[in-house]
């Protein structure tokens, strides 16, 4: 079974879309601030999303996948926030060295893939990058990824 929700990068936090047994749901949203074009750092910002499954029937444990989708540009690599026509680009890592795309497995993106306790929930960092250099226009910068569980 699959259930999805949406969640828009910066300033919005989606509420819980309850599944058969599991639902999911992103506490923390990422928001990166403000970005400085002339800065040597890529901004870094984190969120988190969590999966949460009710009672099951034994062994007591549900197998998710929960994935991430390329949000309004159309493609992982990269990700890009829009403000009208302005892109800023950006990705959404599953690592800390900001290696690995969190994605939805196709191409070179990964999935996360816990084993979750019965009646129990689990959290998972959204680890936000964009890269150094982009002189876009100042303004508001926004997309929407869609988060999806299936078990």
């Amino acid at each position: 079974m699959r259930k999805a929700l949406a969640f828009l990068l910066i300033f919005y936090s989606a509420p819980i879309f309850a599944a058969a047994s599991c639902s999911i749901s992103v506490p923390i949203p990422i928001a990166f601030g403000v970005y400085d074009p002339l800065s040597s750092t890529p901004n870094d910002a984190a969120g988190q999303v969590e999966v949460c499954c009710a009672d099951t029937p034994p062994p007591n444990n549900v197998s998710v996948t929960v994935s991430l989708d390329e949000g309004s540009s159309g493609s992982f690599s990269p990700r890009k926030m829009f403000n009208g026509i302005f892109p800023l680009d950006y990705n959404i890592y599953f690592n800390n060295p900001h290696t690995q795309i969190w994605g939805d497995g196709t191409g070179s993106t990964v999935v996360w893939t816990p084993n979750i306790p019965a009646g129990q929930c689990r959290d998972r960092d959204m680890l936000g990058r964009i890269p150094i250099g982009q002189n876009e226009p100042p303004g508001m910068y926004v997309d929407t990824v869609t988060a999806e569980v299936e078990f």
